[in-house]
């Protein structure tokens, strides 16, 4: 029996930018989904965790599909510059996260 070839997915990037306000600061992430032949993926569920050290060790969780470039974004604000954002998991029907092959799974951003 022929095994049917299977539709991997899996995180090519985490980016991020801080903007500082007089009170808070925002962080907007972005993270890129692609297939096994580096194709964006569009409608793929990102499940992140964003952990903020500086303020208790905060941890939220978070959720956003991806666009039609295969980025997802994620918008988050702290009275502290500095988080830690993980990826927890991806998901989109007829798909399989294949997180082996992730470029990057966390990242931490502060200012």
């Amino acid at each position: 029996m022929i095994e049917p070839d299977t539709n991997m997915i899996h995180v090519e990037g985490i980016s991020g930018i801080i903007k500082t306000g007089k009170k808070n600061s925002t962080l907007t992430t972005s993270v890129q989904v692609l297939d096994t032949n580096g194709s964006p993926i569009a409608g793929a569920v990102v499940n992140a965790q964003i952990t903020n050290p500086a303020n208790g060790g905060a941890v939220s969780t978070l959720k956003a599909r991806t666009g039609r470039t295969g980025v997802a974004t994620f918008n988050s604000t702290s009275v502290t510059p500095s988080w830690q954002f993980c990826i927890t998991n991806l998901s989109k029907t007829g798909y399989v996260y294949d997180s082996s092959v992730n470029k990057e799974t966390c990242d931490i951003f502060s200012r």
